[in-house]
Order: C-alpha cells, then sequence, then structure tokens
C-alpha cells in the first residue's frame, strides 16, 4: 500500500516568519525562507528581480502557448497584481501561490479554493492543514466540539488559533490582512455556445498538460460533471481509465452501472476500488490530517488499487457552480447572505437530521444559531463583505463558504493516495459559466451542448436514474 504512515501532511506546507522544526519527513522549499513541504508536493518556482513566484500543488495552464505556471505568473507579476491575476484566471488545478518580494509577499489558493490555506489568527504562520498550523505555533491546543457540518461557519476552524482562507481571496502575510482579489468587475454576458466551448477545449487543455506528468484516473458517477470531465478528456486525446467509488454499497450501484457503460462508450478500463481495511496508525493519521472527515473509509482501498500517490484523480466536481445550486435555499428567500443571521441560516439548512440532533442534545439551536452568526459577522467584516452587485449572493456564499470550508479540506484525504485535479476550476471557466442566462445554466443547456460537442452518445444514456437499467424517460433539463 503505497501509503505514507508516518506522516498526516501529505502534499503538505508549512510557513512561518520565524523557524521552526519542520513535521517528519519535510524539505526545504527553494526561494522562500523558513517554507517546509512534502517531498509529494509538486513545488515550481520563479524569482526575478527581487519578485517570486511558487506554485505548491499540480496547476496546468488552460491556455495553449502559456509555460511553467510559475514562469508566466511571474512574467506578469512584473507588470502587477492586475497582470498576475489575468494570467492566474486561466490556471486550473488545485494549489496555493506564494508571490511577491520577501518582506512583503501573499498566498492565494486556486479558484474555488480547493487547496485549502489555514493560517494564524495572529498571523506569522500559514500551512496546508489546520492542526500543521497549530503544531507550528506550538503550545497547548484543542479541537471544540462545536457540532457543524460541511464546514465551520465563516471563515473559522476547530482550532481557536487557526482560520482559513476562504475563496477569492488573498492573504498578505507580512500584513496579517485578508484581500479580496475576484470579482473586482461585473461578468459579461454570455452565449450557451461561447460558453460550452470555452468550458470543453479549457479542460481539454488542461488534462493534455496534466497527462504530460501523470497516469489519469477519472471518477465516474451517473451525473453529469463527471461525465463533463470524460468528454474533456476524449477531446484532448489522452490515455485515461474512469472508477466509480462504493464497491458493494446499494447506495452507489446505479454510478457504478451506469460509470462502467460510459467507460465502455468510448473504450477505457473501468474500476470499483475495494473499500479496503483502515489501519488503526492511518486512521490516526487521517483525522490528524483533516478535522471533518469525508471518505476516510476509502483511504486504503484506494492507495492500494492504484498503488501510485502520484496518479492524476481527475473529477468534474464544482461544476454545479456554473449550473444552479442552493435553490431551496433561494426559495426559502434567503438571498442576502451579506447578512450574518441570513448566512448562518443558509449554513444550518443543509444539516442532516443527525447534526440537528446533535446540536439539540449540547448547544441547543437558538445559542447554535447565535454562535455561528458571530462567526459569519466576524468573517464578513474580515474578508470585507460579499459582493452581490457583481455575483449572486447564494452563488458566492456556495462558492466562497460552502466549497473552500468543505470541499477543500475534504481533499486532504485523497492526497494520501492521488493528486486530486479538476480540469475547469478556473476563474476564466467560471465567469462564462455563470455569464450564462440562469434559466439556461440551471436546465443544463452550456453542459449539455458542451457534452455533444465532443460525443452525443455519452448522453444517451440516462443521468442519474433511479434504477438500472431503466424505464424513465430521457430528461437531461431536471438534473
Amino acid at each position: 500500500m503505497m501509503v505514507n504512515m508516518e506522516s498526516a501532511f501529505p502534499r503538505g506546507f508549512a510557513y512561518a516568519t520565524h523557524s521552526f522544526y519542520p513535521p517528519s519527513g519535510f524539505v526545504e522549499a527553494p526561494v522562500v525562507k523558513n517554507l517546509w513541504v512534502d517531498p509529494w508536493l509538486k513545488v515550481d518556482a520563479s524569482t526575478y528581480k527581487g519578485l517570486f513566484v511558487v506554485v505548491l500543488g499540480e496547476a496546468s495552464f488552460q491556455r495553449r502557448g502559456l509555460d511553467r505556471p510559475s514562469s508566466e505568473l511571474l512574467k506578469a507579476l512584473l507588470q502587477g497584481e492586475g497582470s498576475f491575476f489575468e494570467t492566474l484566471k486561466v490556471l486550473a488545478g488545485r494549489y496555493a501561490v506564494l508571490f511577491g518580494s520577501p518582506s512583503d509577499f501573499s498566498v492565494v489558493s486556486d479558484a474555488a479554493a480547493t487547496r485549502s490555506v489555514f493560517y494564524s489568527q495572529n498571523g506569522g504562520v500559514f500551512a496546508s492543514h489546520a492542526s500543521l498550523v497549530e503544531y507550528i505555533l506550538g503550545g497547548r491546543f484543542e479541537k471544540s466540539s462545536l457540532p457543524f457540518r460541511n464546514g465551520y461557519p465563516g471563515n473559522f476552524t476547530p482550532y481557536a488559533r487557526t482560520k482559513i482562507l476562504t475563496a477569492n481571496l488573498m492573504y498578505r502575510v507580512n500584513r496579517n490582512e485578508i484581500v479580496r482579489y475576484w470579482p473586482t468587475t461585473e461578468l459579461p454576458e454570455c452565449s450557451v455556445e461561447e460558453a460550452a466551448e470555452h468550458t470543453i477545449l479549457s479542460a481539454a487543455n488542461a488534462l493534455k498538460q496534466l497527462a504530460n506528468e501523470r497516469k489519469i484516473a477519472i471518477a465516474m458517477t451517473a451525473g453529469f460533471d463527471s461525465r463533463l470531465a470524460l468528454a474533456a478528456a476524449v477531446k484532448a486525446g489522452i490515455e485515461f481509465e474512469t472508477f466509480t467509488y462504493g464497491e458493494k454499497s446499494k447506495d452507489t450501484r446505479v454510478d457504478r452501472m451506469v460509470a462502467q457503460e460510459l467507460a465502455e462508450l468510448v473504450g477505457v478500463s473501468h474500476s470499483v476500488p475495494p473499500v479496503g481495511k483502515i489501519d488503526p496508525k492511518l486512521a490516526v493519521k487521517l483525522d490528524e490530517a483533516n478535522y471533518g472527515s469525508h471518505h476516510k473509509k476509502w483511504v486504503s482501498g484506494m492507495s492500494a488499487h492504484f498503488g501510485n500517490p502520484q496518479i492524476g484523480i481527475v473529477s468534474g466536481n464544482l461544476m454545479e457552480l456554473g449550473r444552479g445550486h442552493y435553490t431551496d435555499v433561494e426559495s426559502k428567500g434567503l438571498i442576502d447572505a451579506s447578512n450574518p443571521s441570513v448566512a448562518a441560516q443558509m449554513y444550518l439548512k443543509r444539516f442532516p437530521k443527525r447534526i440537528k440532533l446533535e446540536i439539540d442534545e449540547t448547544v441547543g439551536l437558538s445559542k447554535y444559531i447565535k454562535i455561528a452568526e458571530g462567526m459569519f459577522a466576524q468573517w464578513l467584516d474580515e474578508i470585507g463583505g460579499l459582493t452581490p452587485n457583481l455575483l449572486p449572493g447564494v452563488t458566492q456564499f456556495y462558492w466562497e463558504h460552502r466549497m473552500a470550508t468543505w470541499y477543500g479540506p475534504a481533499m486532504l484525504e485523497r492526497d494520501f493516495y492521488g493528486e486530486s485535479f479538476i480540469p475547469f476550476n478556473s476563474h476564466a471557466v467560471f465567469e462564462v459559466l455563470l455569464g450564462v442566462e440562469k434559466s439556461k445554466r440551471e436546465s443544463n443547456e452550456t453542459f449539455i451542448r458542451a457534452i455533444n460537442s465532443v460525443d452525443d452518445r455519452l448522453l444517451k444514456i440516462h443521468v442519474n436514474p433511479k434504477t438500472w437499467p431503466t424505464t424513465e424517460p430521457l430528461d437531461l433539463k431536471k438534473h
């Protein structure tokens, strides 16, 4: 099994303004003093005339003609931060970027903050894992017992001294301040045709670059998003395989069956990795890595199945950002996420019954809501609020809070067995998707056109049917 049983921080990184003892196995990164990284983490660094750019993690440009990420970003940075962020717009993947000068530099995550960056609320430390920040700070630390689901409220974590950098923001390290870098202008309107072409070509270009370095496995379900990733891989003309989680689970039977048919349709191999048996030592490491476990039970089986921790694990996740989400929240009138009270209600709306029961038995619902409101108020104050005049409040809250505080940390478990990569994850793609008329986005018109432009057979197999085989009518706009 290709798991580093000695480390809870595979593909991790850690920085402090002072010298510190790094976790076992970490090595010094180039260019930035006191920056340490796990050997599995890809590091790409460039420096010139007192400025530097360091890219931590897997990143690929979605536009042809662009060279190494750190080099291209540095060229842009020499022209100013505006140019830097324009270039960053077309960089896909799961990464963090450090940029600036030794005396004044910043760190920013990918478009949806899937490569989490945690930082000390008092400044001086940032890292890939919340517990790693606490480790560097030293002294006594404990995890809060406050019930939560899909991320903590605001930018908080269970550790009192540690916060998470939410999406579309940069952390000014030497100043210990948060600054918004996106959105800064209204999103341009875009047709379904333009958005579909841009999305599929951008993802295909990113996958071509990834395939130059890594073997690729695409996570497949019966849904739209993974089918879009499959279409992008076919468009790219690369070698890849597909897989589906959920061995022997009744809940995943339809996903497994449909995914198998899709793989056969495009002529690639498909597998269902075994669940595997969790080694007690690994379980401890996983708990240390992530304060909100997502799919801990799959890590051992995935590691044994692929046997290569550098395999690219590709998915179509995040694509709801360009389609439709939180519609149940909108229907309840919860739209103004700039209001901490509304933000708290939106946050609680998706809690399962077991979490609500836990809240009732411990904190009490009314007290919990007040606590959550306070956390959201502090977060909104720290980031300078949301920008509902530029991006709908529900969309921005889902993007900047839910995806950054839940999905990003959840990916830390995947670091134990592969390199996670989402070829659509860039501001350039999300901008064109969100530029499409709302009704057309929510009826999947952009995705339908994008997939059909590659292989219309991919949508002749039902999307998320209740059973398989199925007698349901084919309806691509309801999913």
